[in-house]
């Protein structure tokens, strides 16, 4: 279909997507910056937990954005959004005006490490892009998601990916055997900035200071996959936000010992947590766990 050629011909359009969650198979932090904003080292990878959305969008003298959701009572269904300020944002940059209309199936956890805001705000871009025949390019589009957040430039293009500086500096990694994995969310709630403050203590806002665990970790990771060496990547996972939010969130702690007892290769939090996943060898072991730990438990696998 030729969106573009149906929208200036003053139809409505519209288009679906998959928004999928990411998780971090190593995550570090290398520096404070001067801003506030903390400077990374991650293996983002994504996999096929999802959520779904549809964009109806058509021309108009005024750019308006609206969203409704299914699936999470708790998310916004207003400007404040993620999905509602990328659309704005796009039209920002790209000096059109459109009414946007966005329905959002949510089905990744909130505030769980995963990238559920980010990549439904990438997947809005990609689709609004995809709309206005790629008036953005990629080097574009990237600049207008690291205005949203520091997850959605990489959420744009998905895949396995070393995020550096804030998350936005992007080098593409091979990785030609799926991974399957069982992500498991506590209930508990975790405030991102609130542990960043915490490994600032921890760490002594990170002057000088040298991770030998996570540069021994990121050699193992990192010859790893290149290899597709199940398990070597299971031997260089890593997240730096363990060492402070698991003390924080006993039942997180305990879902990543379940996960090991249950035969996981290796368990480790994702982002700045609470959700932990395992990795398993075989597909169909991890979809039992998945299974077994019920409703708090999601299989997931390499897309």
């Amino acid at each position: 279909m030729n969106y573009f050629k149906e929208l200036i011909s003053g139809n409505t359009v519209e288009i679906r997507d998959k928004a999928y969650a990411k998780i971090n198979l190593f995550l570090d932090v290398v520096a404070k910056r001067n801003d506030g904003y903390h400077d990374i080292r991650s293996y983002m990878h994504s996999v096929s937990l999802c959520d779904d959305l549809k964009l109806c969008a058509k021309m108009s003298k005024k750019a308006t954005v609206s969203i409704t959701v299914e699936g999470n009572a708790s998310i916004p269904d207003d400007h404040t959004n993620l999905a509602c300020r990328a659309a704005t944002a796009y039209m920002e940059w790209s000096g059109i005006s459109l009414d946007v209309k966005i329905e959002l199936t949510k089905r990744i956890p909130t505030e769980a490490g995963l990238g559920g805001g980010s990549t439904d705000a990438a997947s809005v871009l990609r689709m609004l892009n995809v709309i206005m025949a790629n008036n953005l390019s990629a080097a574009e589009l990237s600049m207008v998601a690291a205005g949203i957040g520091a997850d959605v430039p990489y959420c744009l293009f998905g895949g396995t990916k070393l995020c550096e500086g804030k998350g936005e500096i992007l080098t593409d990694v091979a990785l030609e055997k799926p991974l399957y994995f069982v992500i498991a969310k506590s209930e508990e709630s975790v405030s991102t900035p609130a542990m960043y403050k915490m490994l600032d203590t921890l760490y002594g806002d990170f002057d000088g200071f040298m991770n030998i665990e996570a540069e021994m970790k990121h050699g193992i990771l990192s010859h790893a996959l290149k290899r597709g060496d199940l398990f070597d990547i299971s031997a260089g996972l890593y997240n730096i936000f363990e060492s402070v939010v698991l003390d924080e969130c006993p039942q997180a702690r305990r879902l990543k010992e379940i996960l090991l007892t249950e035969g996981a290769m290796a368990a480790l939090m994702s982002g700045s947590g609470p959700s932990v996943y395992g990795i398993f060898a075989d597909k169909n072991k991890a979809i039992s766990v998945a299974e077994k730990l019920g409703d708090i438990a999601f299989f997931a696998e390499s897309v």
